[in-house]
């Protein structure tokens, strides 16, 4: 439904999760055959049956917030009627560390 999520502002050290929600346009069943992420601080979900026509099946993406700053990953989704998509999710991690003053 949408190739992009933006989680926005998050916290540090936090785990985020993004759904990516798809529906079986074809008039075959689709299978996922790899979700594969662009670095290792993202985590990738997918069930692994057969998508009939006209259902819908969802991938997760689970990033690690442990770097500070704006982020922006991509992940491969190939499916097995040899059709590829690219993900994307994309944020802003804070310090979730306070300051005070003395």
């Amino acid at each position: 439904e949408s190739k992009s999520y933006d989680f926005g502002s998050i916290d540090r050290n936090i785990s985020a999760n993004a759904e990516f929600v798809f529906t079986n346009n074809t008039m075959e069943p689709i299978v996922i055959l790899k979700v594969k992420s662009s670095c290792g601080c993202t985590v990738t979900g997918y069930d692994k049956v057969p998508v009939l026509p006209g259902e819908k099946s969802t991938i997760t993406a689970t990033y690690n917030a442990k770097k500070t700053g704006t982020f922006r990953k991509n992940v491969t989704v190939s499916l097995s009627d040899n059709s590829q998509y690219n993900l994307t999710i994309k944020g802003v991690v804070n310090t979730n560390e306070t300051i005070t003053q003395r």
